[in-house]
């Protein structure tokens, strides 16, 4: 959050201000996901990105392996 705040690339950043709403087939519900961070920079070319970062532990993150 420090870094987002002093880096001069980064216009605006938040965190778990905006939410994704999908639908659970398991409780046949709504629900929301609320992404840890969205960004919005400028890349080294000068281009205007917006992303949605999820941070995660090492052990919560799934090998290249496990996916295919």
């Amino acid at each position: 959050m420090l870094y987002c705040d002093r880096c001069d690339k980064i216009i605006y950043w938040t965190n778990e201000e905006y939410h994704i709403p999908y639908f659970s087939p398991e409780d046949n519900k709504w629900h929301n996901y609320y992404p840890d961070f969205y960004i919005k920079y400028i890349d080294k070319k000068g281009n205007i990105k917006e992303k949605i970062i999820e941070i995660k532990y090492e052990f919560q993150v799934l090998t290249e392996k496990e996916l295919f």
